[in-house]
């Protein structure tokens, strides 16, 4: 699969965001016969691990930071433009609804100038990230995710994340649900057999 074919799945996350799948060590069915071969069929973490997996991925630096603790590692695109995440109202969760309406109002009309700011610091020559870090809007970036499935596992189980970061996390994992579906299976019904003992 070439990246601009995969460009075409790209799952829309967020205002501006997506996610899609680049590439794996295996498929569906490549995965399950190396189970049955290797692993007498049953799933393990040693499987999982081997699977590695890459996704393009277009998310505000706040996600790109949530999947690096995890161990992911992603690559950046050098960026023509720069655009940043703009929560609606329901995001904002103010206390009130009036106030997060004002909140939305004021991020837009400020926003301009500090997308300014983030621009001319890498014109002098700052790195991309401590450009973006200083910034107080979060600014999108595309980049390739690469991990094991193991990881990519752990994050789809994170519980209890913010909303923003909770949409990536299910939208990851509907692509490997997806993408392997039989042996997302055997996972959850591991995890099952595993939280009972």
């Amino acid at each position: 699969m070439t990246i601009l074919s995969s460009l075409k799945n790209k799952i829309p996350v967020l205002d501006k965001g997506f996610v899609t799948l680049l590439s794996s060590t295996f498929d569906s069915a490549d995965f399950v016969e190396v189970q049955n071969q290797f692993f007498s069929g049953k799933i393990s973490t040693r499987l999982t691990d081997i699977n590695h997996i890459c996704f393009l991925v277009k998310c505000p630096l706040f996600v790109q930071l949530a999947l690096s603790d995890l161990g992911l590692r992603s690559f950046s695109q050098k960026q023509n433009t720069i655009e940043f995440y703009e929560p609606n109202v329901s995001e904002i969760s103010a206390s009130s609804v009036n106030i997060s309406i004002e909140i939305e109002k004021h991020m837009k009309s400020t926003a301009d100038a500090v997308i300014m700011n983030a621009k001319n610091y890498q014109l002098d020559g700052a790195d991309m990230f401590v450009s973006q870090v200083n910034s107080p809007l979060s600014v999108y970036n595309v980049l390739m995710v690469t991990g094991s499935m193991t990881q990519f596992l752990t994050f789809c189980n994170k519980k209890e994340l913010p909303r923003p970061i909770e949409s990536y996390r299910k939208t990851i994992q509907d692509i490997i649900k997806g993408n392997w579906n039989s042996s997302w299976e055997l996972l959850d019904e591991d995890k099952r057999e595993r939280s009972k003992h």
